[in-house]
This record gives structure tokens, sequence and C-alpha cells, in this order.
């Protein structure tokens, strides 16, 4: 089966093309990396930069599948319509429930102790369409959005033949809307910790750990620890927040 890959995570887009082969990797202009250019050349496959719609339409032929996996352009019914058994994408969330683009994010905010990944036959809508298989990585204490995002490559190892099989079986079911959650840096722009829970608050933090830091009242911070009395003296650069629940955090 031949196949186009959408996104700019080399280590993805191995896994995918040990079950379909890959002969084009299309990825945004501003995700370019060297690697993904290396990778591309590595499988022999031609490395596409687009920056709309209308560009991936103009670049891609007719296909088996084409595979999707952190690409942020929405798809349209043409391109999708190119593939003969449909564009799948791998969204990092347990769908219905997790749409969006940080679907990790939000399920760590939320308490999750499992992170879903869905493997779904997309439609013109986002994170909708056609369920084809789903799958659970534990998340830990320590666990922050690159260790999920590794644990969730791991696993792909085994999980995306299943889902190829599904597909080329017509194993699938419909997928519900669900409730479409919004850009994490849009939500918390400014974070007040005594609007929020301790334990979302600390979550907050290690989703965002990655990209610098969360704002919390106009200044960016790097760390958030619940505070303990007894220990003070080890959070002298520390300032003290009492958060809605009545727990005091520890940020700088």
């Amino acid at each position: 089966m031949r196949g186009i890959f959408f996104g700019a995570t080399p280590v993805v887009a191995e896994i995918v093309h040990k079950t379909i082969n890959i002969n084009i990797v299309v990825t945004e202009s501003r995700l370019f990396t060297k690697e993904v250019c290396d990778f591309s050349h590595y499988i022999g496959a031609e490395l596409v930069l687009v920056d709309s719609v209308d560009e991936v339409l103009s670049v891609i032929s007719e296909g088996d599948v084409g595979i999707s996996y952190g690409f942020g352009l929405k798809f349209s019914k043409q391109v999708i319509d190119c593939f003969s058994h449909g564009l799948i994408n791998i969204h990092t969330g347990d769908l219905p429930n997790y749409r969006g683009r940080h679907p990790i994010s939000w399920a760590m905010i939320k308490g999750e102790n499992k992170i879903g990944v869905t493997i779904h036959k997309v439609d013109e809508k986002f994170d909708c369409g056609y369920l084809i298989h789903k799958f659970y990585v534990d998340r830990l204490f320590s666990d922050d959005l690159r260790t999920i995002g590794t644990k969730i490559e791991t696993a792909l190892v085994d999980e995306f033949p299943k889902a190829i099989k599904k597909l080329v079986e017509g194993d699938l079911s419909e997928l519900q809307e669900g409730v479409y959650l919004d850009r994490i840096d849009r939500v918390f722009s400014s974070v007040d910790p005594s609007k929020m829970q301790s334990q979302q608050l600390f979550s907050l933090f290690r989703s965002q750990k990655i990209y610098g830091g969360v704002n919390i009242l106009g200044q960016n911070k790097i760390e958030c620890h619940i505070y303990n009395e007894a220990f003070d003296s080890h959070y002298n650069e520390y300032k003290i927040y009492k958060c809605n629940d009545d727990i005091l955090v520890a940020i700088k």
C-alpha cells in the first residue's frame, strides 16, 4: 500500500513507513527541519513544503492512503478524496472528548491517568470522521509532553499496523462530534493561581514545560511545586500562592 505522510515528525513517519510505503512527505513550511529533510531522503520520499490547503492539493497525486500526525492545516474534501482508502489521522487524544490542537495538555490538566490516542478516518471537520483504532498510554507523575510523546511513539510500533488492518477490513465506527477544546495558550494566556485547583496548575506547568513555562499574572514562570511549610527554607526563591482549593503552591 502506498501513502503520503502529512507532518513533521520523522519518528512517527518511519513507524508508518514500516506498514505503508511513504513516497511523499508533506510538511508545513514553518515546521521544516533538517531532520525531516534527511529522513525523506533516507526513505527515498519526496519532501514537499506547503503553507495552505490549496498548495496541498496541487502537490499530491492520487494514492492509497494519507496519514496525518500533528499536521496543522485542515484537509479539504478534494484532498481527502484523492485517497482510495481515505485520509487517516493519528490524534494524540481520546476522541471525541479531546478534540483540538492540545489534547495531551488538556488531558493532563483534567487529571487523566491514561492518555488516549485515536486513529481515525477524517472528514471535513476537525477531529471527527470514523474511528479506526484507539489505544492508551499511562501517564505517570513525572511525565511531561515530551515523555508522553515518546510513550505514544513506542506504542505506535504495535498499534499502527492494527489500525491499518481494521481500515482495510472496513472495521470502522462513526465518531460523535464531542467538545472542541481551545488552544492552551489562549485559555491560559495569563493565569491567576487563586482561580485554579492546585493539581490543575501543577499539571499545566508540566504540560507547558517544553514551551518555556506559564504566564502567571503577566510574568513568565517555569516551576511550580506544592508548598510545604515544614521545609520553608527550600522555597526562598519562590513566591507562594494559595489556589482555590486552599493548597499553597510555590512558583518561580
